[in-house]
């Protein structure tokens, strides 16, 4: 995805990028420390004695000190116990010991013996005690050494000077024997090698061991590493700030990711496999509720011009060609300016058409879409009829101000709708027609397995035929009229419908074999130059009508001559006058209450 799409994620999760800040800037301010620390918090102090290896210690004879063996040393046996007993530790040597670190560096022939602790002066104490301990027991164990040597060398300093005095013997007897001559050299140089040795562990017995301190060990303070949080109010609570956001965002993604509602034209189509025809925009909340026909109330709408659109793709799909029915408002026009109406027509030729309209579920529109589709085909001059087929929950008689008597279930469990015209009500659009659903029944679904009959009689009785079903995922009457149909119109509202349900709306329209027209986008919302756009100086909210029959009736009916408004002094219809004109051409008895918008 590019930025902009991240964008409108942001923009559209905005509440989950919202709450984990506030909640982050909360946690920030109650956490605030009350006392800023001026100095670096110091948490733990490390300390650190060097010895170094004496480089002039030992004779030929001893072997040389092993750093590595050092510092094996330094941690196991009499060391650790020497630095307990120094520092006064109760504990075991070897816990001690665990808390020291020694280290050998062959390259300077030193050694170190490192600490940490939480306090200064015991860091400092254990460090020197095992640095002390260290050179104690080396130097100690050099001298048992030097002594053990020294008795050695003295034993065998006896035995050559006897020796010597044998070779002397024997040389006063024959001075002139080389053999006895070169053996009194050898004895001679023996007994100087070993009395010269002597003298040096003498000198050892009495001086330094083979290790020396070369550095005592001293507390250094530890700040703490890494990330320091800082105690400034104002850089605190912009981390959490921050922090904040960046969940919200991930927590936002993961929720796009997992949420699979549709929200764009783009996903629509691409989800249904099917044009966009029409987007309906959003209305306001103020009128979400009321049961009316925005094409009607307010014609000069974003709402109306998108479903004057969709009336446009539905002209043009019609199986006598588009010709016939746009050619309609001409003559409505001519007639209503007083000149002669094209009578020869040909919107009666051929064959009508019959629309499914439906949804893949409950409360995307569909109901109001028929209403409104039904309004401006009129407007139009097509003569429509609309089939209430939603028998499990009929509404679309409350939108055309027609009682919901007698109606489609009634004649369908009586003759399976042969008698279609016997049913139909005039409405409150001029040219429109409607068969309501009737009588509410448990199981109005094999009714409809039996619709095929009276689908065929409706197209006899108007240009085109609209038909509201219920949802076809939630039930299967949508299935059972679909072979009786010529198109389907699917509407989907955004966010709301899922790209799995319309997959499936797709998957079964095509099992069905129904040529789908398209989907009518309810929900959208329009931009800048779409919303702002109008006729005649009207805003596309306000309009200058004074009932809501009046907005229709200049249409009229096919064929016939539009009905004229009676003025007032104010140039404005008179609502009684015309509501009278328009009630005159319907019959009183098959009308319910009047709704008033």
């Amino acid at each position: 995805m590019d930025l902009i799409a991240y964008l409108r994620i942001f923009r559209r999760r905005w509440p989950l990028l919202v709450v984990p800040a506030v909640g982050a800037l909360l946690i920030g301010w109650l956490t605030l420390p009350e006392q800023q620390q001026a100095g670096p918090v110091v948490e733990t102090y490390s300390a650190t004695a060097t010895l170094i290896a004496s480089p002039t210690y030992g004779t030929i004879a001893q072997a040389p000190l092993s750093l590595p063996t050092v510092a094996l040393f330094s941690t196991l046996g009499e060391v650790p116990s020497k630095a307990a007993e120094q520092i006064g530790y109760d504990g075991e040597p070897q816990v001690l010991a665990a808390q020291v670190t020694v280290t050998p560096v062959a390259d300077t022939s030193t050694l170190t013996i490192s600490s940490t602790d939480a306090e200064a002066d015991v860091v400092m104490e254990r460090v020197n005690a095992f640095a002390t301990a260290t050179v104690d027991y080396f130097r100690d164990k050099g001298q048992a050494e030097a002594q053990g040597r020294v008795r050695a060398l003295n034993l065998q300093v006896e035995n050559t000077s006897d020796q010597l005095r044998d070779i002397q013997a024997q040389l006063a007897v024959q001075p002139d024997d080389a053999i006895l001559q070169a053996q009194k050299d050898a004895l001679q140089g023996e007994y100087s090698t070993q009395f010269g040795e002597i003298a040096s562990l003498k000198q050892q017995l009495g001086g330094p061991g083979p290790l020396d301190l070369l550095q005592s060990g001293v507390a250094i303070p530890q700040t703490t590493g890494g990330f320091v949080a800082p105690t400034n109010a104002l850089a605190r609570l912009s981390i959490a700030a921050v922090l904040g956001l960046l969940l919200g965002a991930a927590l936002a993604l993961i929720v796009e990711r997992i949420d699979s509602r549709l929200r764009t034209r783009d996903q629509v189509e691409e989800a249904f496999a099917l044009p966009v025809l029409a987007e309906i925009p959003v209305l306001p909340w103020s009128q979400r509720t009321q049961r009316e026909i925005i094409s009607v109330e307010r014609p000069a709408s974003a709402t109306a011009e998108a479903f004057r659109a969709l009336r446009s793709a539905v002209l043009l799909h019609r199986p006598d060609g588009p010709t016939d029915g746009l050619l309609e408002p001409l003559e409505v026009a001519n007639s209503a300016l007083g000149g002669t109406s094209h009578q020869g027509g040909t919107s009666h030729q051929g064959r009508s058409l019959v629309v499914l309209v439906t949804s893949a579920l409950p409360g995307e529109g569909k109901t109001t879409t028929v209403a409104n589709l039904a309004a401006v085909l009129a407007e139009a001059g097509q003569k429509v009829l609309i089939l209430s087929l939603d028998l499990r929950n009929p509404c679309l008689h409350e939108y055309l101000d027609v009682a919901n008597g007698t109606g489609i279930s009634d004649l369908l469990a009586a003759d399976r709708g042969q008698h279609l015209d016997q049913i139909l009500r005039d409405t409150c659009l001029r040219g429109v027609q409607v068969a309501t659903s009737g009588q509410q029944l448990d199981h109005p679904g094999a009714l409809l397995a039996s619709a095929g009959p009276m689908l065929d009689a409706a197209r006899a009785l108007a240009d085109v035929t609209l038909i509201d079903t219920a949802p076809m995922l939630t039930v299967s009457d949508a299935v059972d009229l679909a072979q009786h149909v010529d198109v389907a119109l699917i509407v989907s509202r955004l966010n709301k419908t899922t790209s799995g349900h319309a997959a499936a709306s797709q998957r079964l329209l095509s099992r069905l074999g129904v040529p789908a027209l398209g989907t009518v986008l309810v929900g959208s919302r329009p931009t800048g130059a779409q919303d702002s756009y109008q006729y005649g100086g009207l805003h596309p909210w306000v309009h200058d009508r004074p009932a809501r029959r009046t907005a229709i009736s200049t249409a009229g009916s096919r064929g016939g001559v539009a009905v004229e408004p009676t003025t007032g002094s104010n140039g404005r219809a008179k609502p009684d006058e015309t509501q009278g004109q328009l009630s005159g051409a319907r019959p009183q008895g098959d009308r319910g209450t009047t709704h008033e918008h």
